[in-house]
Protein backbone atom coordinates (compact mmCIF):
# COMPACT_ATOMS: atom_id res chain seq x y z
CA UNK A 1 0.00 0.00 0.00
CA UNK A 2 1.13 3.29 -0.85
CA UNK A 3 1.36 6.12 1.43
CA UNK A 4 -0.53 8.03 -0.82
CA UNK A 5 -3.62 5.81 -0.16
CA UNK A 6 -3.30 6.87 3.76
CA UNK A 7 -4.02 9.96 2.93
CA UNK A 8 -7.18 9.14 1.34
CA UNK A 9 -8.37 7.14 4.28
CA UNK A 10 -7.07 9.94 6.43
CA UNK A 11 -9.86 12.09 4.00
CA UNK A 12 -12.36 9.48 4.85
CA UNK A 13 -11.86 10.32 8.62
CA UNK A 14 -11.45 13.94 8.74
CA UNK A 15 -14.97 14.53 6.55
CA UNK A 16 -16.76 11.85 8.71
CA UNK A 17 -14.75 13.45 11.74
CA UNK A 18 -18.19 15.14 13.52
CA UNK A 19 -19.97 11.66 13.06
CA UNK A 20 -17.54 9.53 14.35
CA UNK A 21 -16.97 11.58 17.83
CA UNK A 22 -20.78 11.74 18.36
CA UNK A 23 -21.57 8.27 17.72
CA UNK A 24 -18.76 6.18 18.87
CA UNK A 25 -18.08 6.89 22.43
CA UNK A 26 -15.42 3.83 22.54
CA UNK A 27 -12.00 3.51 20.43
CA UNK A 28 -11.11 -0.32 19.51
CA UNK A 29 -8.88 -1.04 22.16
CA UNK A 30 -7.95 -3.97 19.40
CA UNK A 31 -7.51 -1.35 16.24
CA UNK A 32 -5.45 0.86 19.11
CA UNK A 33 -3.32 -2.30 19.72
CA UNK A 34 -2.59 -3.08 16.17
CA UNK A 35 -2.07 0.62 14.76
CA UNK A 36 0.52 1.28 17.56
CA UNK A 37 2.39 -1.74 16.10
CA UNK A 38 2.33 -1.81 12.95
CA UNK A 39 3.17 1.74 13.41
CA UNK A 40 5.98 0.82 15.41
CA UNK A 41 7.35 -1.66 12.74
CA UNK A 42 6.99 0.80 9.99
CA UNK A 43 9.21 3.16 12.23
CA UNK A 44 11.68 0.35 13.16
CA UNK A 45 12.20 -0.52 8.99
CA UNK A 46 12.59 3.21 8.56
CA UNK A 47 15.34 3.49 11.32
CA UNK A 48 17.50 1.14 9.30
CA UNK A 49 16.94 2.62 6.11
CA UNK A 50 17.49 5.43 7.33
CA UNK A 51 20.99 4.60 9.46
CA UNK A 52 22.32 2.76 6.02
CA UNK A 53 21.85 5.66 3.72
CA UNK A 54 23.47 8.12 6.66
CA UNK A 55 26.70 5.87 6.69
CA UNK A 56 29.59 7.42 3.60
CA UNK A 57 28.72 6.44 0.32
CA UNK A 58 25.01 5.90 0.45
CA UNK A 59 23.33 6.24 -2.75
CA UNK A 60 20.63 9.04 -2.33
CA UNK A 61 20.11 9.45 -6.02
CA UNK A 62 18.48 6.11 -6.11
CA UNK A 63 15.28 4.12 -6.28
CA UNK A 64 15.35 2.98 -2.87
CA UNK A 65 16.42 6.25 -1.09
CA UNK A 66 13.22 8.25 -3.25
CA UNK A 67 10.72 5.41 -1.76
CA UNK A 68 11.92 6.17 1.59
CA UNK A 69 11.88 9.51 1.48
CA UNK A 70 8.49 9.76 -0.42
CA UNK A 71 7.01 6.80 2.15
CA UNK A 72 7.91 9.38 5.31
CA UNK A 73 6.95 12.85 4.00
CA UNK A 74 3.28 11.52 2.60
CA UNK A 75 2.49 9.13 5.44
CA UNK A 76 2.72 12.40 7.85
CA UNK A 77 -0.48 13.83 6.93
CA UNK A 78 -2.23 10.81 8.57
CA UNK A 79 -0.47 10.53 11.37
CA UNK A 80 -1.08 13.68 12.24
CA UNK A 81 -4.66 13.70 11.05
CA UNK A 82 -5.07 10.50 12.78
CA UNK A 83 -3.56 11.99 16.30
CA UNK A 84 -5.51 15.28 16.24
CA UNK A 85 -8.63 12.90 15.70
CA UNK A 86 -7.77 10.37 18.05
CA UNK A 87 -7.21 13.60 21.08
CA UNK A 88 -10.38 15.50 20.26
CA UNK A 89 -12.24 11.69 20.96
CA UNK A 90 -10.36 11.94 24.00
CA UNK A 91 -11.34 15.41 24.84
CA UNK A 92 -14.95 14.70 23.93
CA UNK A 93 -15.52 11.35 25.75
CA UNK A 94 -12.66 12.11 28.95
CA UNK A 95 -13.29 8.90 31.10
CA UNK A 96 -9.91 6.61 30.83
CA UNK A 97 -9.41 7.24 27.32
CA UNK A 98 -5.79 6.33 25.65
CA UNK A 99 -6.66 6.84 22.28
CA UNK A 100 -4.76 10.49 22.56
CA UNK A 101 -1.63 9.41 24.10
CA UNK A 102 -0.66 6.31 21.92
CA UNK A 103 -1.40 8.44 18.53
CA UNK A 104 0.98 11.20 19.87
CA UNK A 105 3.19 8.28 20.57
CA UNK A 106 3.70 7.40 17.06
CA UNK A 107 3.64 10.84 15.65
CA UNK A 108 6.22 11.85 17.64
CA UNK A 109 8.31 8.55 16.13
CA UNK A 110 7.09 10.24 12.84
CA UNK A 111 8.65 13.50 13.61
CA UNK A 112 12.13 11.83 14.66
CA UNK A 113 12.05 10.14 11.39
CA UNK A 114 11.43 13.51 9.29
CA UNK A 115 13.96 15.04 11.62
CA UNK A 116 16.75 12.06 10.79
CA UNK A 117 15.44 12.36 6.86
CA UNK A 118 16.45 16.13 6.41
CA UNK A 119 19.99 16.62 6.32
CA UNK A 120 19.76 13.56 3.78
CA UNK A 121 17.17 15.22 1.86
CA UNK A 122 19.33 18.06 1.52
CA UNK A 123 22.55 15.71 0.49
CA UNK A 124 20.33 14.53 -2.15
CA UNK A 125 20.47 15.87 -6.11
CA UNK A 126 16.91 15.14 -6.44
CA UNK A 127 15.65 18.55 -5.86
CA UNK A 128 12.07 17.42 -6.06
CA UNK A 129 11.73 16.05 -2.72
CA UNK A 130 11.33 19.97 -1.05
CA UNK A 131 7.94 20.05 -3.02
CA UNK A 132 6.57 16.25 -2.23
CA UNK A 133 7.11 17.95 1.63
CA UNK A 134 5.68 20.99 1.01
CA UNK A 135 2.42 19.75 -0.71
CA UNK A 136 2.11 17.14 2.04
CA UNK A 137 2.10 19.46 4.37
CA UNK A 138 -0.21 21.59 2.67
CA UNK A 139 -2.63 18.52 2.62
CA UNK A 140 -1.99 17.67 6.37
CA UNK A 141 -3.56 21.44 7.10
CA UNK A 142 -6.23 20.68 5.00
CA UNK A 143 -7.47 17.68 6.73
CA UNK A 144 -7.07 19.00 9.78
CA UNK A 145 -9.13 22.12 8.45
CA UNK A 146 -12.10 19.56 8.47
CA UNK A 147 -11.61 18.82 12.13
CA UNK A 148 -11.86 22.33 12.96
CA UNK A 149 -15.28 22.81 13.70
CA UNK A 150 -15.09 19.42 15.70
CA UNK A 151 -13.11 21.69 18.30
CA UNK A 152 -14.59 23.29 21.28
CA UNK A 153 -12.07 26.58 21.61
CA UNK A 154 -9.95 28.07 19.60
CA UNK A 155 -6.50 26.57 19.90
CA UNK A 156 -3.96 29.72 18.80
CA UNK A 157 -3.68 30.50 21.87
CA UNK A 158 -3.34 27.27 23.97
CA UNK A 159 -2.79 24.59 21.03
CA UNK A 160 -2.28 21.71 23.40
CA UNK A 161 -5.04 19.41 22.40
CA UNK A 162 -6.14 21.23 19.75
CA UNK A 163 -5.99 20.80 15.93
CA UNK A 164 -3.73 23.24 15.93
CA UNK A 165 -1.36 21.31 17.85
CA UNK A 166 -0.59 19.10 14.99
CA UNK A 167 -0.59 22.16 12.17
CA UNK A 168 2.30 22.97 10.21
CA UNK A 169 0.51 26.50 9.45
CA UNK A 170 -2.38 27.26 11.88
CA UNK A 171 -3.64 30.19 9.49
CA UNK A 172 -4.28 28.13 6.45
CA UNK A 173 -5.55 25.62 9.02
CA UNK A 174 -8.69 28.24 9.76
CA UNK A 175 -8.51 28.74 5.94
CA UNK A 176 -9.31 25.56 4.74
CA UNK A 177 -11.76 25.33 7.79
CA UNK A 178 -13.81 27.69 5.67
CA UNK A 179 -13.33 26.29 2.54
CA UNK A 180 -14.77 23.04 3.99
CA UNK A 181 -18.00 24.92 5.09
CA UNK A 182 -18.52 25.37 1.98
CA UNK A 183 -18.82 21.24 1.28
CA UNK A 184 -21.53 20.81 4.32
CA UNK A 185 -24.69 20.93 1.84
CA UNK A 186 -22.77 17.83 -0.74
CA UNK A 187 -22.59 14.57 -0.35
CA UNK A 188 -19.49 12.78 1.88
CA UNK A 189 -19.04 10.31 -0.88
CA UNK A 190 -18.52 12.78 -3.59
CA UNK A 191 -16.56 15.25 -1.47
CA UNK A 192 -14.27 12.72 -0.43
CA UNK A 193 -13.84 11.42 -4.39
CA UNK A 194 -13.03 15.29 -5.07
CA UNK A 195 -10.42 15.21 -2.03
CA UNK A 196 -9.19 11.61 -3.37
CA UNK A 197 -8.68 13.22 -7.32
CA UNK A 198 -7.51 16.32 -5.83
CA UNK A 199 -4.70 14.50 -4.08
CA UNK A 200 -3.55 12.02 -6.81
CA UNK A 201 -3.57 14.97 -9.43
CA UNK A 202 -1.41 17.56 -6.38
CA UNK A 203 1.11 14.50 -5.76
CA UNK A 204 1.18 13.01 -9.20
CA UNK A 205 4.72 11.37 -10.13
CA UNK A 206 5.09 10.30 -6.06
CA UNK A 207 4.88 6.40 -6.95
CA UNK A 208 8.05 5.03 -5.84
CA UNK A 209 7.86 1.02 -4.54
CA UNK A 210 6.58 1.93 -1.03
CA UNK A 211 9.20 0.26 1.86
CA UNK A 212 6.66 -0.70 3.95
CA UNK A 213 3.61 -1.70 1.94
CA UNK A 214 2.36 -4.16 4.43
CA UNK A 215 2.68 -2.19 7.33
CA UNK A 216 0.83 0.59 5.62
CA UNK A 217 -1.95 -1.07 4.86
CA UNK A 218 -2.84 -2.71 8.43
CA UNK A 219 -1.69 0.93 9.46
CA UNK A 220 -5.18 1.60 7.33
CA UNK A 221 -7.24 -0.83 8.82
CA UNK A 222 -6.47 -0.26 12.24
CA UNK A 223 -7.45 3.84 11.70
CA UNK A 224 -10.55 2.53 10.05
CA UNK A 225 -11.24 0.01 12.97
CA UNK A 226 -10.74 2.49 15.67
CA UNK A 227 -14.35 3.89 15.76
CA UNK A 228 -15.88 0.04 14.94
CA UNK A 229 -17.08 -1.44 11.52
CA UNK A 230 -20.32 -0.13 12.29
CA UNK A 231 -19.45 2.97 11.12
CA UNK A 232 -18.78 1.85 7.74
CA UNK A 233 -20.95 0.11 4.96
CA UNK A 234 -20.03 -3.11 3.23
CA UNK A 235 -18.38 -0.67 0.66
CA UNK A 236 -16.51 0.66 3.38
CA UNK A 237 -18.22 3.99 2.70
CA UNK A 238 -18.56 6.08 6.20
CA UNK A 239 -22.31 5.97 6.64
CA UNK A 240 -24.21 9.50 7.80
CA UNK A 241 -24.91 10.21 11.35
CA UNK A 242 -28.62 10.07 10.41
CA UNK A 243 -28.26 5.96 9.68
CA UNK A 244 -26.06 4.99 12.51
CA UNK A 245 -28.76 6.80 14.77
CA UNK A 246 -31.38 5.56 13.21
CA UNK A 247 -29.81 1.77 13.14
CA UNK A 248 -29.38 2.76 17.45
CA UNK A 249 -32.90 3.21 17.96
CA UNK A 250 -33.69 0.20 15.81
CA UNK A 251 -32.19 -1.91 17.64
CA UNK A 252 -33.03 -0.41 21.08
CA UNK A 253 -36.84 -0.62 20.49
CA UNK A 254 -36.21 -4.17 19.09
CA UNK A 255 -34.56 -5.30 22.37
CA UNK A 256 -37.48 -3.60 24.38
CA UNK A 257 -40.08 -5.67 22.41
CA UNK A 258 -37.88 -9.39 22.82
CA UNK A 259 -37.64 -8.56 26.69
CA UNK A 260 -41.73 -7.90 26.61
CA UNK A 261 -42.19 -11.14 24.93
CA UNK A 262 -39.18 -12.92 27.11
CA UNK A 263 -41.19 -11.72 29.98
CA UNK A 264 -42.85 -14.53 32.23
CA UNK A 265 -46.47 -14.45 31.84
CA UNK A 266 -48.67 -13.45 35.05
CA UNK A 267 -50.45 -16.55 36.31
CA UNK A 268 -53.87 -17.03 35.34
CA UNK A 269 -56.35 -15.84 37.83
CA UNK A 270 -58.07 -18.78 40.35
CA UNK A 271 -61.47 -18.50 39.19
CA UNK A 272 -63.91 -17.57 42.19
CA UNK A 273 -65.69 -20.51 43.79
CA UNK A 274 -69.29 -20.41 43.56
CA UNK A 275 -71.02 -20.74 46.87
CA UNK A 276 -74.77 -21.74 47.52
Amino acid sequence: MHAIELVDVAGVLSLGAQGLLDDCPQISQDALTEYWTSSRCRLDAWGRQLRRFASPGADLAGAEFRSLAEEVLLSEAHTRTLAALCVLHDSRWGGEQTAGAIARNVLAGHDEAVRRLKPLLSQSPEKEFVHIQSRARRWTDLLLGYLLPCCSAPGSKSPDGHVIEFSFDPQRVVDFAFDAGAHSGHSAVDVQRLLSASLRMTLQGCYAEPVCGENNQRIAGASLGLFGPEAFDSFGVLRSTWVRRLEHTTDETLGMIDGLFAEKPLPAPTPAVKRF
